[in-house]
């Protein structure tokens, strides 16, 4: 991945038909947000606890050196109640809606991943886009010289 170039990443991702009530506003300068539904339930990165330290949002632009992509983005999400979500997105080069039907996480050492998202609840369990669950990731902005998604 590149370091820490970009200035920040703002999604608004519905896993599920929702409705943006609490959810963070869209962002075209890299406010460092991230927000989605789940079940009909507002989810938003708040970072780990204790010890770990684990930021809230992790991820950008995939280096192509892994995978045969251009322009993956990974984003890993973290709540304090262990709780987490993963997205990985195939050649984004442009603005618009990507379908998440995949289940080919880069997490587990797959070299060449497909659109996917992951939520793990924090209990073991994992709940995976395949084809027959299927979700989208709109984006609003796709700066690839600054990194900016």
């Amino acid at each position: 991945m590149k370091p820490s170039y970009f200035l920040c990443f703002a999604f608004i991702v519905c896993l599920f038909a929702c409705k943006k009530d609490d959810l963070p506003s869209p962002s075209q300068t890299g406010a460092d947000t991230f927000g989605c539904k789940i079940n009909g339930k507002s989810w938003i990165p708040n970072g780990g606890n204790g010890w770990s330290g684990i930021e809230p949002i992790f991820g950008g632009y995939v280096d192509t050196s892994i995978a045969p992509t251009h322009n993956g983005v990974f984003i890993h999400t973290y709540r304090s109640d262990n709780s987490s979500i993963d997205i990985y997105l195939q050649n984004v080069n442009t603005t618009g809606v990507y379908q998440l039907k995949y289940n080919t996480g880069i997490r587990y050492g797959t070299l060449n991943p497909l659109n996917y998202a992951a939520y793990f609840p924090g209990n073991g369990k994992a709940y995976v886009t395949t084809p027959e669950y299927q979700g989208t990731v709109t984006i609003t902005r796709a700066d690839t010289v600054n990194y900016i998604i």
